[in-house]
């Protein structure tokens, strides 16, 4: 009896495989139908396990094809199509086989090499696995901690996220589920997330087990099994030896047996990882795999964040395998993909996950990586073998603008208006430091590999300095830095936002009591500053042939910084007031299409701010954007002509003072220096003072439901 079909071999019409253990057979009907059956032929109707087709079609000689592309194809007697896997594969050898436990596969690979043979679709229900970080921490005593700890927010969307999480799980298919950082225990208020509240939620689809709950001032093991089919004989094991922020935590191990009701018994394991797994040795993958695997016979599925990274830690990560390999394990991933490629198998990724942007402040935006693993192992007589590995990039959902708001913080501090210019698929940022004071940084973020780099900018080794607002701008190929020391202002040139020319003091006449503004209008370069004695706004025109113009002036007066936009044939130059305190009117004067300046004005009466604005041109309109007179919130103004103002919709996001705008495809970002908020015990703060930060405008994000991606395997057991 034939267990399997080569490439190019057929199953004609009342033509069988049979599978080696007897368990089912495949038969090519006359109806049309390939269907699959327990036991023995003939097959009974109710012995019935699978077929494709949900009616019959008229009588035929119809047969059925491995082909040699990997597809395996059903055709009637005229070779028309009625069927087929959809599989076709470039390159390999191909296996259409009955399989012991009642099922039906293609498989890329040969019958005489086992271990490279690659499931690439079976007929049969698979079993799928679900491994999912959640990063849920209301209510625990992580984010009482990191308050006190002035570390940065722990908590961001916990509830609607942990609403959402629970509907995917439930969508998702998944008959194991894993999940790690549901940190508290029990919830203090109804519908909160926690370990117990997550189990009660899951009822009646699936049966659940949670990790240890430590003792008082511990955050739990956060870890919580859940399952279609029973689960029995639960046991936990905490690591030991914690340091640093992981002693509040009860991180270990929880496994379980998992008795399928179609299929054999299996036990998994699943385990959140200390951040350095427990050193070079990696003696939390140890315990996993010690306190795991206790029989040999039954098969068995290693799951969670192992904190070991497939990419950027090789050394680690062939610890982690060879440990894995030791006891008989391999990794699903590689099992289905191979080695190669890499990054479809990212789970932590701060260039695309919008939380992870949000958990990962004040630093370069990091590599993508894998740190979430599924590992399978076989027993004795049952195999488990991987169909499909992927990770899910689409569990977001949108925060409808409603508090609280996305925002991203950098590295750096900000002390002015911060400054920005668009390039080559580029952005530069530019501030002045608040620490240290006056130093001048730039953030570059690259459009096309979506990353933050952040640097300061030096001479030789020297952190150059500014006594006021810095001011950059994108003109005749090159960015044109300005800044000023003892009112002389200063310049230097950049291709790249990297690498800067040495400073080049500029004409005398161009000198400022304050920032510098410089903005293009019309191809030509102007700087705007105010009087090195005053307050009177003045500006310079660069003029090729001949260096600055003579210092012009225009109807402002102002102790506070500049900025301006030009669009279409107009150019609008916004200012505060020269009140003696903070807080005064949001001042314009507009250069108009005749080539004659207007008056300065309120942009509208009782437009009143509490620091800079800041404009810039999109879409047919100016956009100002400034603080608010009577808090810290940003408010936003439009106008088509730089003369008649509207009031737009409250952005949503705080800062110390000034904002810088800037358009960024079909939206806003709007740079500040950050407010902080206060710890518990008021003189600790989440971020450095002052600290710069961006955010969207209009405020709605597709949010990310964990700063990890859910990965899900799908098997098949014979």
């Amino acid at each position: 009896m034939r267990t399997h079909l080569l490439a190019g071999e057929l199953l004609k019409t009342n033509e069988y495989l049979v599978a080696p253990d007897q368990s089912c057979h495949l038969i090519m009907q006359g109806d049309g139908n390939l269907c699959l059956y327990k036991g023995l032929p003939p097959g009974r109707p109710d012995t019935f396990l699978w077929g494709p087709l949900s009616a019959s079609r008229k009588k035929d000689n119809y047969f059925a094809v491995m082909q040699a592309d990997g597809n395996f194809v059903v055709y009637n007697g005229n070779g028309e199509h009625v069927w087929d896997t959809g599989t076709p594969t470039d390159g390999g050898k191909f296996i259409a086989s009955a399989e012991n436990g009642g099922n039906f596969t293609v498989i890329k690979g040969t019958p005489d090499d086992v271990s490279r043979q690659r499931v690439m679709w079976a007929a049969r229900k698979v079993l799928r696995l679900l491994t999912f970080n959640t990063h849920l921490m209301i209510n625990s005593n992580f984010e009482e901690a990191a308050s006190i700890a002035s570390e940065k927010p722990v908590v961001f969307w916990d509830e609607a996220r942990y609403r959402y999480i629970i509907q995917k799980i439930k969508e998702s298919g998944a008959d194991i589920v894993a999940l790690q950082e549901v940190w508290a225990v029990d919830a203090r208020e109804s519908g909160r997330p926690s370990m117990k509240d997550i189990k009660e939620k899951l009822k009646p689809e699936y049966h659940s087990e949670n990790g240890d709950e430590g003792p008082p001032l511990a955050a739990s093991s956060g870890l919580v099994l859940a399952s279609k089919s029973k689960l029995t004989d639960r046991k936990t094991q905490v690591f030991k030896g914690a340091s640093g922020w992981e002693k509040l935590a009860w991180k270990g191990v929880l496994c379980a047996n998992v008795h399928l009701n179609d299929g054999p018994k299996l036990r998994v394991g699943i385990t959140h990882a200390w951040t350095d797994v427990g050193g070079s040795e990696c003696t939390n993958i140890k315990d996993l795999i010690g306190e795991t695997i206790e029989d040999e016979s039954v098969p068995t599925i290693l799951m969670g964040d192992f904190n070991i990274h497939r990419r950027s830690d090789p050394d680690k990560y062939q610890k982690l395998t060879s440990l894995m390999a030791g006891r008989g394990a391999t990794d699903a991933w590689t099992r289905v993909h191979g080695d190669e490629p890499l990054e479809p198998s990212f789970t932590d990724d701060q260039i695309n996950n919008t939380l992870s942007q949000f958990f990962s402040p004040m630093r370069d935006t990091e590599p993508p990586d894998c740190i979430d693993y599924i590992f399978l192992r076989n027993g004795n007589p049952t195999s488990l073998r991987p169909i499909s590995a992927r990770v899910l990039r689409d569990w977001r959902f949108s925060t409808g603008g409603a508090p609280p708001h996305w925002y991203w913080v950098h590295k750096g501090t900000v002390l002015n208006m911060p400054s920005a210019a668009l390039f080559d698929e580029k952005l530069c940022v530019v501030v002045r430091n608040f620490r240290p004071e006056g130093t001048l940084q730039v953030s570059l973020f690259d459009k096309t590999s979506k990353t933050w780099t952040h640097r300061p900018i030096e001479y030789k080794g020297l952190n150059l300095t500014s006594d006021g607002a810095p001011g950059v701008v994108w003109f005749a190929d090159s960015l044109h830095l300005f800044y000023s020391i003892s009112k002389q202002v200063f310049k230097v040139e950049s291709k790249d936002g990297i690498n800067w020319t040495p400073p080049d003091g500029q004409h005398r006449r161009l000198e400022t009591s304050g920032g510098i503004c410089p903005v293009v209008h019309q191809s030509k370069l102007l700087v705007f500053v105010r009087d090195p004695t005053g307050g009177a706004v003045f500006y310079h025109e660069w003029i090729p042939s001949a260096g600055w113009s003579d210092r012009k002036r225009v109807d402002l007066t102002t102790r506070h910084d500049i900025s301006a936009a030009s669009l279409n044939d107009r150019l609008c130059v916004v200012t505060l007031d020269n009140s003696g305190g903070s807080t005064g009117g949001v001042m314009r004067v507009v250069l108009g299409d005749d080539g004659k300046w207007s008056s300065g004005a309120q942009i509208a009466p009782n437009v009143i701010c509490s620091g800079p604005p800041g404009i810039m041109a999109r879409n047919g309109k100016f956009e100002v954007f400034f603080r608010e007179p009577d808090g810290g919130g940003i408010f936003h103004y439009s106008s088509n002509n730089g003369f008649n103002w509207k009031r737009e919709d409250f952005t949503g996001h705080a800062t110390t003072d000034a904002v810088c705008p800037v358009p960024w495809n079909d939206t806003i970002l709007l740079f500040f220096p950050f407010v902080v908020n206060e710890g518990p015990l008021g003189d600790h703060l989440i971020y450095p003072q002052r600290a710069l930060a961006h955010a969207c405008c209009p405020s709605t994000v597709n949010l990310d439901a964990s700063d990890h991606y859910p990965y899900i395997v799908d098997l098949v057991w014979s």
